[in-house]
């Protein structure tokens, strides 16, 4: 009898060990239709895919390692993490226990983390990712969303836009060219961009890179105030001007798309109060800190997608 009631408490412990490991342990979704979000722990292998409850979209771990939204019927890619290539043997995008959504590289056994949406630091509470009927992937906490993917396409350069915050908006309140400023004729080599309601642009917006590239300035310059040049990997130079003293960026730093550069403010000389001036050059000589340069494209170009309100 004895033995018997033995055996039986090693049977439930050995249950309960293997029970306990299956819960810690990532789970795999299946790649069908209407499977449009990952819990908490769940995750895509490469060729593994979410769908929208409309059909019209789906995200997929690729097997080069680029996570990407497609659009269903056309198969273009509308937004990636621009993490294709590297040296690993497969690929993993997962819905973390802490609230990160990251893609991994895998090999040897061994998980190095290639990119990630930041959101760990939003503390304990019900994680899941989901792709919404609106092609926008969002991290949502307790049902709100705490990151979401720009929404707007990518093009082959792999550019995104700068803010990530669902709540902003896109109004443009001195376009690219010719305009009058302080009574004076200028051309502006950038955009300002402020709320769509033409309201102030609140304290602690955040602003995120364009594209992956090195930071050339990281200081006060000034008419542009505070401000972050980043030389882009495909050739460009970027700026980011009018920012809140406390820029996150060094000289020199290599920055990806979900690292953090500043927050939107009103310092140096602009004409509206809390707008980010954005300007872009494609000269492959300019460093960035000339105030009124040459060879500037019109930063709306490069989100054809994107409606300006």
């Amino acid at each position: 009898m004895q033995v018997l009631v033995k055996k039986r408490m090693v049977y439930v412990f050995a249950f309960l060990v293997l029970f306990l490991a299956a819960l810690s342990y990532p789970v795999a979704v299946k790649a069908e239709a209407g499977n449009y979000y990952l819990s908490m722990g769940e995750y895509l292998s490469g060729g593994m895919r979410i769908t929208s409850l409309n059909g019209k979209y789906f995200a997929m771990m690729q097997t080069d390692g680029n996570f990407v939204i497609y659009q269903s019927d056309t198969q273009k890619a509308l937004w990636h993490t621009n993490t294709y290539g590297g040296n690993y043997t497969s690929y993993r995008a997962m819905m973390q226990t802490d609230g990160n959504f990251v893609v991994y590289g895998i090999k040897n056994g061994a998980m190095t983390a290639l990119w990630n949406a930041g959101t760990h630091v939003y503390g304990s509470g019900t994680y899941r990712l989901e792709l919404g009927d609106d092609s926008v992937l969002r991290v949502k906490k307790n049902g709100n969303t705490v990151w979401n993917s720009p929404n707007a396409p990518i093009n082959s350069s792999g550019w995104s836009y700068m803010f990530r915050e669902p709540k902003m908006a896109k109004k443009i309140s001195s376009p690219y060219g010719w305009r009058t400023l302080n009574g004076q004729r200028e051309f502006h080599k950038g955009i300002d961009i402020v709320h769509k309601k033409y309201l102030e642009i609140q304290n602690n917006y955040p602003v995120y890179p364009v594209n992956t590239g090195t930071i050339k300035h990281s200081s006060y310059y000034g008419d542009a105030g505070y401000m972050v040049a980043l030389a882009t990997d495909d050739g460009k130079m970027v700026r980011y001007c009018h920012l809140q003293n406390n820029l996150q960026t060094t000289v020199g730093s290599y920055v990806y798309k979900n690292n953090l550069l500043g927050y939107v403010g009103n310092t140096g000389g602009n004409d509206y109060p809390y707008h980010l001036h954005f300007d872009v050059n494609t000269a492959g000589t300019y460093d960035g800190s000339q105030l009124d340069s040459t060879n500037t494209i019109n930063p709306v170009d490069l989100f054809p997608n994107v409606v300006w309100d």
